[in-house]
């Protein structure tokens, strides 16, 4: 095997830690009953190596039964999201130290946005939910977890913090400006208006917001609100229209694109009177229903958490730094002046400031 070499003490970690998450689904690979189970294994090792995600979710995913097929259905699930570990570690790291921008999670999440899927955010949530399949909620305890535990809950951290990238990068209009503190992003502005007035039900200072008729989306049977946006520092004459979805629960749903409520093949990037409505990412009623809200507060902040429980030092700083940029704290000597969770207000706060 080829060695890395490197002078950065945090790349020298991440590889460590590369390399002992492989190690773990090396073990339990190998560990099947008999030559038969041994060689399916291997089999199932070498596509994931050799990228063929979509290969091992056929071979695996209708007879899953033991924690070796839940690790290799998750890293499958990551891995046809466009998002490996090394491409997650790498942002993670790479972002904190971003001599170019001030703020550790924007850099994150412009890295992760290059090389993420279409499907990614419905491959993430797969992957997390097969990692939990093997640790449960032991991601959440800092303490008394194994070494092969803590392993995966890396994993499952990893795919977590990279939603929260990918759902930004749905809702921002050009995701190359999001650590730029000199350019404003309409489309994130209008999307942070949805969020802000779904959660308060009041006009935000800096939009114009137009509740809709309620529509049903058949394939669904959901129903939602479509609201639409105009940002008041819009120059543009007519201004451009943004739109968004509310649920019941008034959180906005991810969306993507424009389609009608009973066709989702009219999925397209334009909006017309034939694709009227915002277009859920969600195609099936049995399929997670991803709110932004859900996504930038719950999955985020379980996901920092997970990886803060499970990673070594370096990374665990790098991760309580990117929690503190958006909590617009102050980070030095590895603490930051505000503690707590990451809620919905703050995150608003925190998307805003980047405009």
């Amino acid at each position: 095997m080829d060695i890395i070499k490197t002078e950065n003490n945090k790349g020298v970690f991440m590889l460590k830690t590369i390399l002992l998450s492989g190690l773990l689904s090396s073990i339990l690979l190998l560990s099947g009953c008999g030559d038969d189970a041994g060689e399916s294994r291997l089999e199932t090792q070498q596509m994931l190596d050799d990228g063929d995600f979509t290969g091992v979710i056929s071979k695996l995913e209708l007879s899953a039964s033991n924690d070796a097929d839940y690790i290799n259905l998750g890293s499958a699930y990551m891995g046809k999201a466009g998002l490996t570990i090394t491409d997650i570690l790498g942002a993670i790291v790479d972002g904190a130290d971003d001599e170019n921008s001030s703020d550790g999670f924007s850099a994150f999440v412009t890295a992760i946005s290059d090389t993420s899927s279409s499907t990614a955010l419905s491959d993430l949530d797969k992957s997390v939910s097969y990692f939990k399949k093997v640790v449960g909620n032991q991601c959440l305890n800092k303490l008394n977890k194994s070494s092969s535990t803590e392993n995966v809950c890396l994993y499952l951290g990893l795919a977590s913090t990279g939603s929260a990238a990918v759902v930004i990068d749905l809702i921002a209009g050009d995701i190359a400006a999001f650590s730029d503190d000199d350019t404003e992003d309409e489309k994130l502005v209008a999307s942070t208006c949805a969020m802000s007035y779904a959660f308060k039900k009041i006009q935000p200072d800096n939009c114009k917001v137009v509740k809709q008729t309620d529509v049903l989306f058949t394939d669904l049977n959901s129903s939602y609100t479509p609201l639409l946006i105009t940002v008041n520092n819009d120059s543009d004459f007519p201004q451009t229209e943004y739109h968004y979805l509310m649920n019941d629960s008034n959180r906005t749903v991810v969306t993507k694109g424009y389609c009608t409520n009973t066709n989702f093949k009219t999925r397209t990037d334009d909006y017309s009177v034939t694709t009227p409505y915002a277009c859920p990412i969600n195609e099936t009623a049995d399929a997670t229903e991803f709110t932004t809200a859900g996504i930038l507060v719950d999955v985020l902040n379980d996901g920092m958490d997970s990886i803060a429980n499970s990673a070594g030092d370096d990374v665990q700083t790098d991760i309580n730094e990117f929690k503190c940029d958006i909590l617009d704290g102050n980070f030095n000597d590895y603490t930051c002046t505000i503690t707590g969770n990451i809620t919905e207000d703050s995150m608003i706060t925190y998307l805003n400031d980047q405009n």
